[in-house]
């Protein structure tokens, strides 16, 4: 009961300094909001304990959340000085970390396993001749739709779109984009299987020759 009562206490002292705050949060007692003001959370959401949502401090970085999502250990959603919007329902598996520079957008119904990588920029390499090279990142934004379901240990690059009720695999690395009702997967990840609405199934998918 105590415990109950500290981590109300907990949330309500930081609502007070969020950009924006439902009044039905629960943070546990290591869970983390930093940049408070540059943060927006409805709902209903859950960070379970060393959860991190991090904005960084400066005017076009922000992090908006919507309602009901479940953010597990460990679990760390960074602007990186870009911007992050989630939307309502996801679940964002433990040890995950999500990295916004380049922009990210993240619907509805989502499941994110635990330890993927999701990041919207990439390290430019292209002269290493440079004193300064990989010091700098380009910025490419990622979407991800409705009701997508990304298996444990995924990476995700930048500058793709993840179509809805689509299906990424475990262990793979998402390169290109991915059609909805997709299942993708291997490194880099390519068509496993596709819905057949004609026969409510998935079926392995026959590339054309």
């Amino acid at each position: 009961m105590i415990q109950k009562v500290i981590k109300k206490l907990h949330y309500l002292i930081i609502r007070f300094f969020l950009k924006k705050g439902g009044k039905y949060n629960r943070l546990e007692l290591f869970a983390r909001i930093i940049t408070k003001n540059r943060v927006s959370l409805g709902d209903r959401n859950l960070l379970l304990s060393n959860a991190k949502i991090i904005a960084t401090n400066n005017s076009n970085s922000y992090i908006q959340i919507g309602n009901g999502n479940i953010f597990d250990y460990n679990a760390t959603i960074n602007s990186h000085h870009g911007y992050i919007i989630i939307g309502n329902s996801n679940f964002i598996g433990s040890n995950t970390i999500v990295q916004g520079f380049g922009g990210i957008e993240i619907g509805d119904n989502c499941m994110i396993a635990g330890n993927c990588f999701i990041s919207s920029s990439n390290h430019d390499f292209t002269n290493p001749e440079d004193i300064e090279y990989l010091k700098s990142e380009i910025p490419q934004k990622i979407t991800i739709e409705n009701q997508v379901w990304i298996a444990a240990n995924c990476v995700i690059t930048a500058g793709v779109t993840i179509g809805k009720c689509s299906i990424i695999a475990a262990g793979s690395v998402v390169t290109k984009n991915v059609l909805p009702y997709h299942m993708v997967g291997g490194i880099p990840a390519k068509i496993i299987k596709k819905y057949n609405f004609d026969f409510h199934k998935w079926e392995k998918y026959i590339e054309n020759v």
